[in-house]
């Protein structure tokens, strides 16, 4: 078989003992022997390899888990900083998110910018959302943002909504016990969802199958 490029210094690929006909998948570059001393197991689908290094799984016809990079874990994710917007007018989605979201403004750069362009904070349910003045995407796509409400204000949301006057998306179709939802575009076509339903709720309902 030909080598595959390993991604430290030395090149090539080293058989980890699974035979001579085995895929890429099963085979580590000798750069990354060294890294490999501190897993506790091997395990997953025909040797391979899963532990303590995050790593990139894709799936292919011969691995179930492909790993095609490893990396040591140095430290742990606490949590979403922030989520920014590019905007055209900062004055305008200031109002979209005070009176939809109850956002509260905490910082307004003005004229003094240490980013990239003016620019405004906001915190909305404990997220920090910061808004930049500039050019907004051209095109609506289905990325989106969703922040959770409680069922019994879902009306008055959806009135909050109407109120500006923007595009409220038709819902998808839903099984029963997932939660309702309200989609819609800001002015600058950033997708935009107020949910009820929670994470253990979808993934009970999902759990029960396709059924009514």
């Amino acid at each position: 078989m030909a080598g595959v490029p390993g991604r430290g210094p030395d090149a090539g690929w080293h058989n980890r003992g699974v035979g001579a006909a085995a895929c890429p998948s099963h085979m580590v570059s000798p750069g990354a022997a060294a890294w490999r001393a501190p897993l506790a197991s091997v395990r997953g689908s025909r040797g391979c390899v899963s532990g303590e290094f995050a790593s990139r799984r894709l799936r292919d016809p011969c691995c179930r888990l492909r790993i095609d990079r490893r990396l040591p874990v140095t430290g742990v994710i606490e949590g979403l900083s922030h989520v920014t917007f590019i905007v055209r007018d900062l004055e305008r989605t200031a109002s979209f998110l005070l009176d939809i979201f109850d956002a509260e403004e905490i910082y307004s750069s003005g004229d003094a910018t240490f980013s990239i362009s003016r620019e405004k904070f906001f915190l909305i349910g404990g997220v920090w959302i910061a808004i930049m003045e500039g050019e907004s995407s051209a095109e609506r796509t289905y990325n989106h943002i969703a922040f959770k409400i409680p069922d019994e204000q879902f009306d008055s949301y959806l009135e909050r909504v109407r109120v500006h006057g923007i595009d409220i998306l038709e819902n998808r179709s839903r099984v029963k016990g997932e939660g309702r939802s309200i989609y819609f575009y800001d002015h600058d076509n950033h997708l935009f969802e107020l949910h009820t339903g929670t994470l253990e709720q979808r993934l009970e309902r999902y759990g029960e199958g396709l059924g009514p």
